[in-house]
């Protein structure tokens, strides 16, 4: 049952990441020539996911899938462009399809 709430959780973030990853990608296509300009390097940075090996000193507070999907579609709100793209990213049916916003790895 955990797996299988962990595996929706990370299989929704991924569905989310691809509404700016693909508006990043078309304005990556579209200025392919001119990919030294401030607008491309932060397009190609959407497509990188964050690694980090830092040791913490403290037991982070847990966050929930929806606090951390929030985070990341307000980072990439530049690229959220259509309606369709703004509907998507509504979060009161996540936040009832996770019974409230539920912690990821709980």
């Amino acid at each position: 049952m955990l797996s299988d709430r962990l595996q929706f959780n990370v299989l929704q973030t991924q569905n989310l990441s691809n509404i700016w990853r693909k508006n990043a990608w078309n304005t990556l296509m579209e200025k392919y020539a001119l990919l030294q300009l401030p607008e491309i390097v932060d397009c190609i940075e959407v497509f990188k996911e964050p690694i980090d090996f830092q040791v913490l000193d403290h037991v982070p507070v847990p966050r929930g899938l929806l606090q951390i999907v929030q985070g990341r579609a307000e980072e990439y709100t530049k690229y959220i462009l259509t309606a369709e793209d703004r509907e998507a990213v509504e979060w009161a049916p996540w936040s009832k399809a996770l019974g409230g916003g539920a912690d990821v790895g709980h």
